[in-house]
C-alpha cells in the first residue's frame, strides 16, 4: 500500500512539473531569462501596455515642455544651456553657502584697509564694472549690478592657492594664491576675472539644475543592471566634463573681461605654468577625467590658444573709456 501510495504521489507531482521543463522553449523564454527578474524589465513591460504608452506620452509631453521652456543663453559665450533654478533660490542658497564659509574662515580676513585687500578690491571693481557694461549691450540689463557684493582676502599662507565665489556675489580670495601670483594685478586679474565670469554665466544654477537629471540617470543605471556605481559612470561621462567645460567657459570669459579692462593678457597663460610647477613640485597630480577642473597644462594652453583674440580686445581697448565690446570680440568659439 505505501509503494502504491507513493508511485502515486511521484507520478502527479512529476507531469505537474513537467510543463516547467520546457518553458524556455517557448515564445515566453524571456520571462525566466535573469533580465526579467530586474526593475528596468518590469518598468519596460508595463510601458508596453496601452496605458503605460499613455503615461510615458503624457510625462514625455511634459519633460520636453519643461526642458524646452528652460533653455537659455549664456551671456558672452552664446552657449545655449538647461537651467531651471530661479535667482531667488540662488539667493537662499547664496546665503547658506556664505554663512558656512564665514564660520570656517571670518577669523582669518584681512582687514579692509591692508594692502592686499585694496588691491584685489581695485582690480575686482574694474572687472566689474566692465562686466556689467558688456552684460548690458548683450541682454539690455546686467544680473551683476543688484548683487551686494563683497571681497574677502582669506590671511593664511598654508593653504593652497585658490579662489572662489559664492553665488550672490561673495569673492574669497587666499593670500597664498596673491604670493603665486606675485601680486602682479594682470595675473590677478586672470583670477578675479574667472570667479567673476562664474556668476555672469550662472554656472552654480546650470550645476545644481542638472543634478536631479545625473541623480535619475544613476537610478536608471541600477535598475537596468543591478550593479552598484551607476551615480560615478554618471559622474564620469557627464557631470565632470560638464564641470570641466564650464570651467574653461570662464576662463575664456574672464580672460575677454580683463583684456578690454586694460590687463595684459600676455599674464594669463603665466599664471597657470606657475600653478603647473607648483603642483609638480608638490606632487599633486591631476587626473583630469577625475577632476571638476581642467588640468594646469591644459588650461595654460588653451590661453595661449585665445591669446591672439585677447591681444586684439587690449590692444583696441580705450581705457580711459568705458566702451562696449563689438560683437565680433565678443562671439565665443569652441573651447573644449
Amino acid at each position: 500500500m505505501f509503494s502504491r501510495t507513493f508511485k502515486r504521489l511521484y507520478y502527479n507531482n512529476n507531469f505537474r512539473r513537467r510543463p516547467n521543463n520546457y518553458r524556455n522553449w517557448d515564445n515566453n523564454s524571456s520571462i525566466n531569462s535573469p533580465f526579467s527578474s530586474t526593475p528596468f524589465y518590469q518598468f519596460y513591460s508595463h510601458f508596453k501596455t496601452t496605458n503605460g504608452k499613455r503615461q510615458l506620452l503624457i510625462f514625455g509631453s511634459l519633460g520636453a515642455s519643461f526642458y524646452f521652456y528652460n533653455l537659455e543663453t549664456v551671456p558672452l559665450s552664446n552657449r545655449l544651456r538647461f537651467s531651471w533654478i530661479p535667482d531667488s533660490l540662488m539667493v537662499r542658497i547664496g546665503k547658506m553657502s556664505y554663512n558656512s564659509v564665514m564660520s570656517q574662515y571670518s577669523h582669518e580676513f584681512a582687514t579692509n584697509f591692508s594692502q592686499d585687500h585694496r588691491l584685489v578690491t581695485s582690480i575686482f571693481n574694474k572687472l566689474l564694472k566692465q562686466a556689467i557694461i558688456q552684460e548690458k549691450e548683450i541682454k539690455g540689463k546686467s544680473s551683476l549690478e543688484n548683487l551686494n557684493w563683497e571681497i574677502h582676502v582669506i590671511e593664511n599662507k598654508t593653504y593652497a592657492p585658490n579662489a572662489f565665489v559664492v553665488p550672490g556675489g561673495k569673492v574669497f580670495v587666499f593670500s597664498s594664491l596673491l604670493d603665486l601670483c606675485g601680486r602682479d594685478p594682470d595675473m590677478i586679474a586672470t583670477v578675479l576675472g574667472h570667479e567673476l565670469s562664474h556668476q555672469l554665466c550662472g554656472h552654480s544654477a546650470e550645476s545644481l539644475s542638472k543634478s536631479p537629471l545625473y541623480f535619475a540617470l544613476g537610478i536608471a543605471f541600477y535598475m537596468a543592471t543591478g550593479l552598484d556605481g551607476g551615480r560615478m559612470i554618471v559622474d564620469m561621462l557627464m557631470q565632470l566634463p560638464a564641470s570641466r567645460n564650464m570651467e574653461l567657459e570662464a576662463d575664456y570669459a574672464g580672460l575677454l573681461i580683463m583684456s578690454k579692462s586694460c590687463y595684459n593678457p600676455d599674464k594669463s597663460w603665466q599664471l597657470w605654468e606657475r600653478m603647473q610647477k607648483l603642483e609638480q613640485k608638490n606632487r599633486n597630480i591631476n587626473v583630469e577625467f577625475l577632476s571638476t577642473h581642467p588640468s594646469s597644462d591644459k588650461r595654460e594652453m588653451k590661453f595661449k590658444e585665445w591669446l591672439p583674440k585677447a591681444r586684439q580686445i587690449y590692444e583696441s581697448s580705450d581705457c580711459g573709456n568705458n566702451g562696449f565690446l563689438g560683437d565680433n570680440l565678443m562671439k565665443f568659439y569652441s573651447f573644449k
